[in-house]
């Protein structure tokens, strides 16, 4: 039990493999009948993180975490920690189930000149594509910030809700 507790990732429970695939499956199915090439979702806190966690079976942390969904391919993340070379923090990689890539930000939430730097991040996964059209999935739990950024980063493609 004591092993259990000091986890970083404290889940009880988490969601079979092909619980995921399914979801994501079904979700490219509807992303491609409506053209969209990318989707972009992120959780703020741990408390109101449901869509990243649907996708991902992360839950929330106390700083932004994003996913970069594609039509075709893995995911990519976007959390708060060490730049490269240096490992990344949470979540573990074993944790990490259908992500290609995982990018790091030391951004603070509150410290306005780190306002761009997930978007950034984000846009320049995307734009190695060339989508025409990227889905922001629930823009309630998305930081404005984020939102922001990504119609800077994103110029010429078109954002759906």
């Amino acid at each position: 039990m004591e092993d259990f507790l000091n986890r970083a990732d404290r889940r009880r429970y988490s969601l079979a493999t092909h619980e995921l695939e399914r979801r994501w499956k079904a979700v490219r199915q509807r992303m491609a009948a409506r053209g969209i090439d990318f989707l972009v979702v992120q959780s703020q806190q741990r408390f109101a993180g449901g869509y990243f966690r649907w996708f991902t079976d992360i839950p929330g942390a106390n700083f932004p975490i994003s996913a970069v969904f594609p039509l075709d391919d893995d995911m990519t993340i976007i959390a708060h920690g060490p730049q490269t070379p240096e490992p990344p923090g949470n979540p573990a990689k074993w944790a990490l189930r259908g992500v290609k890539e995982r990018l790091n930000t030391p951004a603070l939430p509150n410290v306005w000149w780190e306002d761009a730097w997930d978007a950034e991040q984000a846009a320049t996964v995307i734009l190695r594509k060339k989508p025409r059209t990227v889905g922001l999935v629930g823009l309630g739990n998305m930081s404005g910030a984020m939102y922001s950024n990504l119609l800077k980063g994103l110029q010429g493609v078109t954002l759906v809700n």
